[in-house]
């Protein structure tokens, strides 16, 4: 190979030496900036805290004989919401929650006994601008259903029904089943939401979030009203739940 060659070919290797051994650019990205708590302003806390009020006080109390448990009834209000430094809106509205327990006394009169034993206690709660979630029975519930109600989607997870799976639940008789342990949930939302939820329901998902952002923290955007007891009276109660009266409470 003629000299002249030669030297332009070291000459080209000497100057894409430097390239060759440059370790790579690495771009490392900025990482999105998170939503923190933010304190609720009180004006919009105390909003929160009467919406709270009128939904608890739609909620109808379960047929005799059942009474209220004054001493169990619980609230909550979340005095803070998560809010985005960035877009300088909230994460989502405050969330609240209002707790009634009902049972039925030891002295009710004209009672069965065996009828006392199957009235458990039930619970019922009203969520505001809470989560989609099902309730759960442990190992004993079955799958979620909807059940038709008026103006409102519901849920319901009952524990699973005799000779479904063997041992306890085998046992139980015809009568037993009507009052086994059931959990219920009624939403009221937009229609996009409950959409969402029946149809996380009918393909055994897991619902999307219900709730946006939002300039108001006190905004409602989901009431959610659990009930948890023996099946045949919380069903009626589920009946009774005046959906379109706590419609009127979203604020859109």
């Amino acid at each position: 190979m003629p000299r002249i060659a030669l030297s332009a070919i070291a000459l080209i290797l000497i100057w894409l030496a430097p390239v060759a051994a440059a370790p790579p650019t690495t771009w490392t990205a900025t990482p999105p900036i998170q939503p923190s708590m933010k304190t609720i302003p009180p004006p919009a806390l105390e909003t929160l805290r009467r919406s709270l009020k009128e939904s608890a006080g739609l909620l109808p109390a379960p047929d005799k004989p059942y009474v209220l448990l004054a001493e169990e009834t619980k609230i909550e209000v979340d005095p803070g919401a998560p809010w985005h430094p960035r877009l300088k809106v909230w994460e989502r509205p405050a969330h609240a929650t209002a707790v009634r327990t009902y049972d039925v006394p030891a002295d009710a009169p004209g009672i069965p006994e065996e009828l006392r034993r199957l009235l458990g206690p039930i619970e019922v709660t009203v969520e505001l601008n809470g989560d989609t979630r099902f309730a759960e029975l442990a190992s004993e519930g079955g799958a979620p259903s909807l059940i038709p109600v008026k103006d409102a989607t519901a849920v319901r997870v009952a524990a699973i029904a005799p000779d479904a799976i063997q041992g306890r639940m085998a046992t139980m008789t015809p009568r037993q089943a009507k009052y086994r342990l059931a959990a219920l949930t009624i939403f009221v939302g937009d229609p996009a939401a409950e959409a969402n939820i029946r149809s996380a329901v009918k393909l055994r998902a897991s619902p999307k979030p219900a709730t946006a952002h939002t300039t108001d923290p006190s905004e409602l955007q989901l009431i959610a009203v659990r009930i948890r007891g023996p099946l045949e009276p919380a069903e009626e109660l589920a009946h009774r739940i005046p959906a379109g009266a706590l419609r009127l409470l979203l604020r859109h």
